[in-house]
């Protein structure tokens, strides 16, 4: 925190920055080296740089502060799971202490071993018995038995002396590196809200009282009262008076006083001893200081009163919100002064900041880590050797702290920086001299450039001069990061590491430090060997009291896209407006003004990276356009409720409700639409927009028992859930195809998988859930989602991978709102599948978040080509413990070329069925009578009719793969499966559209600029990517007609090459 000198009249000396330059800070602690409290005082100093003091135990700690051997002491009170430490709470009351600060520490328990031991390997697990059973579920699901120790730390302490192979510890991050232990596995904690309210001591010499203020913080005294916070014990008088208790805290919510704990404790005989006076520190508040008179309150004797004194007594420990200095808390004082027989302030002091806590971190939690350590003993190690390679102003503003922490600062580039340098203590060299630097050796090469010119930069530097490439980390900091991440892989050796950073802020907003300032990092490619040395790069940036926030790449440009993109772009939408200060300006046209001031401080080459290398911004830019639109029609229609001739209006979009607003029209469907109208004008288009299997009869048992059940007048309502008949055949096939066995009251038949999907959404989640869907996903899930009142959360996957979601990817995109994990497997649009060890590694993630439901959509379960991948079809609720958090979304519509009957179906637990049976109760009623009976008949033919169309798509699914192959720049994923394509033909991007001479050029900037243009000049209908969460893609529908698929193909490949470069 930062400090500065105290106002009076604080009494007694605090710790200044000054001092800290003079003597190190010493603060005392109970635990051996590494332990949590050790972790907290180093959060919680940051840059003064703290000397911890260990202590064998509480008492010791507290005695080394009365005796002056420590300046501070930082001690827990309480553990939101363990509850109160009494014994430090009673510590505070017979010792001569005041509380000066406290902080809300993050317990993170890792699971510590010998180097080179696995998980596997474990079959003990030693540490404080707190620890262990925060852990208990980990240990059992390890295999593992539990063993007390007395200490987490010191369970480290023990492997490490005592070389115990098979043992693990529970216990920080920092014992780690203090005893050379590897983190085998961390945030093993069972329960997640695991947080140890710490408290900062500090001695109250013999020779001053308590003043009005109380003694002084570490923080600035201009702290507002609302965040300051008050520890009070006290004591009622002895006599029985009805409502005591009631009458003292009433003091409090008379006046809008929060308390925040109460606790009550047994009168001890140590107590009284205080009580009666005999302590040398002030026995009550000092009321001289508030104006009031100079002895306390008189307080009614116990034997004057006509009760009987109280044979129990109880001393109450109370926090409450306010400071000392509140007037309104003065009062309160005064009041609880007037019925207690003892009252003393413990101390006055800022309210506790959790590291990382910032607007929106709820919703974004996902993303946001607990944060690292920074490297304590960063003393007794070598200076870090950091080349900086663009010694610009933002180069120059890190240099400054790497070189006051004591590294060895070099530097690199174009222009000469030597005078800079030199005032710096950095040594410089130009960029075409750096290869003496390299042949020399770094520990890190810093890449410290202008997003466009990254690449030009990287691949120029004489990477074959570098000594020791093995153990050199390469890192940037960039304000985008898949496109040096992307760079950096291409270009540099395996032998180099790689790490991604952004530290989230600059010259301006950190010129006063770096403290509570967002630091964003990705571990792309870091050996073991290495893993040290990333701790401590890293660790400079939480030294100074950054935010940490581990982070994937993309994660991380999905954000910036909605936040420093918007930023940049409204400032210089603003700037073009030239707008001015005037006589009466508003606060918050002050504000524009000022972001106008400072987004266009950044350089244009900033923004233009910014924009060209996050796709996500790309896609913002489209969304603020939208934006700007529909103000302009709110603008021009709200408030309209007639028309000119007397007709209603139409109500304007402000007068709807908000989840249809935030719902985007189906890519498919206005495809469909544009495809159909050419049609209809007597153009000759071929479509493949549509997932229907529009090239195969629907099978003649179905048609059969469709015509036998109109012409027997079987045309009236079912049960909502649908016909007895048909739910029995849905579990009989379930249990035959998924080896899941089901009740008929499980399962309810919808107007098709989509219906069913709706309603499953509909009655599982509230307006704060998120659900997450990986990308690229079936158009209809992000939009239902909306129309349900939750958040799509989606996760982008990539053809190298199958675009299949990664265990890494799912647990990264996990927040406390998360609900419901969507999976389309065999997928639509990708044609990809889950193999069964894929789904495992999905299930192992979610076994730890118990709340999350998977909607498992298989409606393409009989498409698939395992034959030739080796691949089967595996139901997701067919997994260990998912069979309880898994719906099935099934239907007819794509295995039995029964698109017009729409007829669906979910399978779940039963309380989840039955609330789908309540949704569609209230909507449809229930399916289609006769599409019903339809669906009985192709559940009961056999499978021959599906194998025939199967061997079909087989072939134009190949006809397609050979297609795609035979045109350059195009990437498709292997199709496992479903009857469609989504091939990649961003790299056709940035081309013109063929014109005559001296027309302006139209150029096809993403897929659905070229989709329409496909459909104009080349009478195909292709769905965009954009439409299913992936721009750089379209999707082909393979299940039409043949010849229509040829002619199709010739004219997409014919398209593309006609696209000129500009």
């Amino acid at each position: 925190p930062p400090l500065s000198s105290p106002s009076p009249p604080f009494l007694f000396p605090i710790w200044t920055m000054s001092d800290s330059k003079k003597k190190p800070l010493r603060v005392a602690f109970q635990g051996v080296p590494g332990a949590y409290s050790e972790l907290c005082i180093f959060e919680y100093f940051g840059a003064l740089k703290p000397q911890p003091l260990p202590c064998a135990s509480f008492d010791l700690a507290f005695e080394a502060l009365m005796e002056g051997k420590a300046d501070l002491a930082m001690l827990p009170v309480e553990n939101s799971l363990g509850g109160t430490i009494y014994r430090n709470i009673d510590l505070l009351l017979r010792t001569n202490v005041h509380v000066i600060g406290e902080h809300n520490f993050r317990v993170r328990h890792c699971l510590l071993a010998l180097p080179g031991t696995r998980k596997a390997d474990i079959k003990t697990v030693i540490s404080h018995p707190q620890a262990l059973a925060q852990c208990e579920g980990y240990i059992k699901r390890l295999g593992a038995v539990a063993q007390n120790e007395s200490d987490t730390a010191g369970s480290a302490e023990m492997i490490q002396q005592k070389k115990l192979a098979g043992y693990a510890a529970i216990a920080s991050a920092l014992a780690a590196e203090t005893y050379q232990l590897e983190k085998l596995d961390e945030g093993i904690e069972d329960e997640s809200n695991n947080w140890t309210r710490f408290l900062c001591l500090q001695r109250i010499p013999d020779d001053h009282r308590i003043s009005q203020a109380g003694p002084s913080s570490l923080f600035a005294p201009s702290t507002p009262p609302s965040t300051m916070k008050t520890s009070i014990v006290f004591c009622l008088n002895g006599a029985r008076m009805p409502g005591k208790l009631f009458k003292a805290l009433s003091t409090f919510s008379l006046r809008d006083i929060s308390i925040t704990k109460i606790e009550s404790r047994p009168m001890k005989a140590t107590h009284s001893s205080i009580i009666s006076g005999k302590s040398r520190r002030p026995l009550y508040y000092d009321f001289a200081t508030l104006g009031g008179s100079s002895s306390p309150p008189a307080r009614p004797s116990p034997s004057s009163s006509s009760s009987k004194p109280a044979k129990f007594q109880y001393v109450f420990y109370v926090d409450f919100l306010g400071g000392i200095e509140d007037r309104n808390v003065n009062n309160a004082m005064r009041h609880l002064g007037e019925v207690c027989s003892f009252l003393r302030v413990l101390g006055s002091y800022p309210e506790s900041r959790e590291m990382g806590k910032r607007e929106g971190e709820e919703k974004a939690s996902a993303a946001a880590k607990t944060p690292l350590p920074p490297s304590p003993r960063s003393g007794g190690l070598r200076p870090l050797r950091i080349l900086i390679v663009g010694f610009g102003v933002f180069g120059q503003f890190l240099a400054k702290t790497f070189v006051r922490q004591g590294h060895r600062v070099m530097a690199c580039s174009r222009g000469d920086y030597s005078s800079v340098a030199t005032e710096l203590g950095v040594r410089y060299v130009t960029t075409d001299k750096v290869s003496s630097i390299f042949a020399e050796g770094v520990d890190c090469v810093l890449v410290s450039v202008s997003i466009t010119s990254f690449e030009k930069v990287l691949k120029a530097l004489p990477w074959g001069a570098l000594k020791n490439p093995e153990k050199v980390i390469v890192a940037e900091v960039l304000s985008v990061k898949i496109h040096p991440r992307t760079v950096m892989l291409e270009t540099l050796s395996g032998q180099l590491d790689i790490l991604c950073t952004h530290p989230m802020f600059g010259p301006e907003s950190g010129k006063h430090g770096w403290r509570n300032l967002p630091f964003m990092f990705e571990r792309v490619r870091v050996k073991e060997a290495n893993r040290a040395l990333c701790d401590r790069l890293i660790g400079i940036f939480a030294s100074e009291g950054c935010l940490m926030y581990e982070m994937s790449c993309t994660t991380h440009d999905s954000y910036a896209a909605s936040s420093q993109f918007v930023t940049h772009t409204t400032g210089r939408i603003l700037s073009k407006l030239g707008l001015k200060s005037t006589p009466i300006n508003t606060k918050g046209f002050e504000s524009l003004l000022k972001l106008v001031e400072t987004t266009c401080k950044d350089s244009f080459d900033l923004y233009q990276g910014l924009y060209k290398h996050n796709l996500h911004s790309k896609q913002q830019l489209k969304l603020l356009r939208t934006a700007f639109d529909e103000i302009e029609r709110d603008l021009t229609t709200k408030g309209i409720e007639v028309r000119s001739n007397g007709e209603s209006k139409v109500p304007s979009q402000t007068d709807v409700n908000p989840n249809v607003m935030r719902m985007k029209p189906s890519a498919t469907i206005q495809i469909h639409a544009l495809a159909t109208a050419l049609k209809e004008k007597g153009e000759e288009v071929i479509s493949l927009a549509v997932g229907e299997p529009n090239d195969t009869k629907c099978p003649a048992p179905i048609l059969a028992a469709a015509q036998k059940a109109l012409s027997e007048g079987r045309t009236y309502y079912t049960s909502s859930s649908g016909m007895l008949e048909l739910r029995r055949e849905i579990c009989l096939k379930l249990k035959r195809d998924n080896g899941l066995e089901y009740t008929p009251a499980q399962v309810v038949v919808s107007n098709g998988a989509k219906q069913s999907i709706m309603q499953l959404v509909t009655a599982l989640v509230a307006p704060d859930d998120e659900v997450i869907i990986p990308a690229p996903y079936w158009t209809s899930y992000p939009d239902i989602c909306r129309l349900a009142g939750c958040s799509p959360k989606i996760i982008r996957t990539e053809a190298k991978d199958g675009y299949l979601l990664s265990p890494s990817q799912l647990e990264a995109a996990i927040t406390p709102n998360t609900r419901l994990l969507i999976l389309c497997t065999p997928s639509n649009p990708t044609g990809s599948m889950y193999p069964k060890a894929a789904l495992e590694a999905l299930a192992a993630v979610l076994r730890k978040h118990p709340r999350i439901f998977v909607v498992s959509d298989e409606i393409y379960e009989y498409i698939t080509y395992m034959g030739e991948e080796g691949l089967e079809h595996v139901s997701f609720a067919s997994l260990d413990g998912m069979y309880a958090r898994t719906a099935v979304i099934n239907g007819f519509s794509k295995g039995f070329a029964m698109t017009g009957f729409r007829l669906g179906y979910v399978a779940a637990p039963l309380p989840v069925a039955k609330l789908c049976a309540k949704v569609q109760g209230q909507i449809t009623s229930c399916a289609c009578s006769i599409s019903q009976h339809a669906g009985v008949a192709a559940l009961r033919m056999g499978m021959g009719p599906v194998k025939e169309m199967l061997k079909d798509f087989r072939k134009k699914r190949q006809f397609v793969v050979d297609s795609l192959k035979s045109i350059k720049g195009v990437v498709c994923s292997k199709l496992v499966g479903a009857f469609y394509a989504l091939p990649q033909i961003s790299s056709y991007y940035g081309r013109a559209i063929p014109g005559t001479a001296g027309e302006k050029k139209t150029i096809i900037s993403d897929s659905t600029a070229f989709c329409k243009y496909l459909l104009s000049k080349y009478k195909v209908a292709l769905v965009p990517g954009a439409g299913f969460g992936d721009d750089r893609c379209v999707r082909i529908s393979y299940a039409g007609d043949i010849e229509d698929l040829k002619k199709a193909m010739t004219r997409l490949k014919a398209c593309l090459e006609s696209l000129v470069v500009v």
